[in-house]
């Protein structure tokens, strides 16, 4: 296996800035859960011979970014007469993944000279030559013009032209073994450019192989905190409606996911101090459809692992089990969801037709042919 997929070299190699810790400082890089899971991933597309595509949809600083620009730089670091291209979703982005490769090479005593170094981008002497161009995906056209062997797309999400510059950037990578192109994404709303390419990849209709990477992975996002003080920070654990989307929701997460006492207490802490108070949400169909504007952002924050892509609405209201969608929602709305022309009351609550899928009734919600209708 290449060097450069290597996490030993990386790790020995390659230094970060540790910006959460006080004060801030650098250190060598070491992979945290989502970072080896990601590199377990590589690894095997890897043995595959196949060109590399990923899709990622992430928690918020689980240090995806310097995962993917660590790869970046080995690769360009270790193999002559590569290029690789960086963009995000605003100058301000683009320039924060270039400092972590910038890093990267400051700290690297044994680098190739190089020929060429500015913030938009930096290129190896000869003999080496491999190269990374940084832009910004603000520009509809931005990485073409060059043949490039690596792309690392930040916040696809937040593209201002995401079907054009995708369209042509993805013209300018060979579809040989190895190349590698990443897109690693927070979720920001149901039915845009990264929504549509995530379920595209989930329900394998398209080249990309989708990882999903839940907050609870990250061992930072848990607290530690001695016995008395969890139970204080868990009160009315199951029942509080500020932290339960549905009643027993905190009981469910610790069923499916096996959280523990100290991942929960973050949670009720990050949804009181980072969420305004909404309830974070767990399943990767719901973090995608976050601040949607045209849904109840309650109604959206589920942590719905049961809906999954292809799920469908059962026949009766006593086969729902835990899966809130239809039943929930009232009563977060005090209304219920409605087919226009055919939903149907039962048992108290508004159903959809047997078989309808969950990603059917956001869309039918957004484009207006599903309501929330007041009792």
């Amino acid at each position: 296996m290449a060097e450069y997929v290597d996490t030993v070299w990386q790790e020995a190699h390659l230094r970060i800035l540790a910006g959460r810790e006080e004060p801030p400082r650098v250190h060598l890089l070491r992979f945290n859960s989502a970072q080896r899971r990601l590199n377990a991933v590589v690894r095997e597309e890897f043995r595959k011979k196949r060109p590399i595509r990923l899709i990622i949809c992430k928690a918020r600083q689980e240090g995806v970014s310097t995962w993917v620009e660590a790869l970046i730089y080995a690769r360009c670091r270790l193999v002559p007469d590569q290029s690789g291209v960086i963009l995000s979703h605003d100058p301000e982005g683009t320039a924060n993944l270039y400092s972590m490769y910038q890093r990267y090479l400051d700290h690297d005593e044994a680098h190739p000279p190089t020929r060429f170094s500015s913030m938009k981008g930096l290129t190896f002497a000869p003999p080496h030559n491999s190269q990374v161009v940084v832009q910004t995906a603000a520009k509809r056209f931005a990485g073409t013009g060059q043949t490039h062997q690596m792309a690392h797309l930040s916040e696809l999400a937040k593209w201002a032209f995401p079907e054009e510059t995708m369209l042509s950037l993805m013209q300018a990578i060979p579809d040989i073994p190895e190349s590698l192109v990443i897109i690693e994404s927070t979720a920001y709303g149901a039915g845009g450019y990264f929504h549509e390419q995530w379920e595209a990849a989930v329900a394998g209709e398209s080249g990309w192989r989708p990882v999903f990477l839940p907050w609870y992975i990250h061992a930072e996002y848990c607290l530690d905190l001695p016995a008395r003080d969890l139970d204080e920070a868990l009160e009315d654990f199951g029942t509080h409606d500020r932290y339960n989307f549905y009643p027993g929701e905190e009981d469910d997460l610790v069923a499916r996911f096996a959280l523990t006492r100290g991942q929960l207490a973050w949670r009720r802490r990050a949804i009181d101090i980072k969420c305004g108070g909404t309830c974070c949400s767990s399943g990767r169909n719901t973090r995608l459809l976050r601040r949607s504007l045209s849904l109840p952002v309650a109604l959206l924050d589920l942590p719905c692992a049961p809906c999954r892509p292809g799920m469908t609405t059962p026949s009766s209201p006593a086969s729902w089990g835990p899966c809130p969608w239809i039943s929930v929602s009232e009563r977060l709305t005090s209304g219920c969801l409605r087919e226009r022309g055919t939903g149907s009351r039962y048992g108290g609550r508004s159903t959809l037709p047997t078989g309808t899928s969950c990603s059917r009734i956001v869309q039918g919600v957004i484009r207006g042919e599903i309501t929330i209708q007041p009792r």
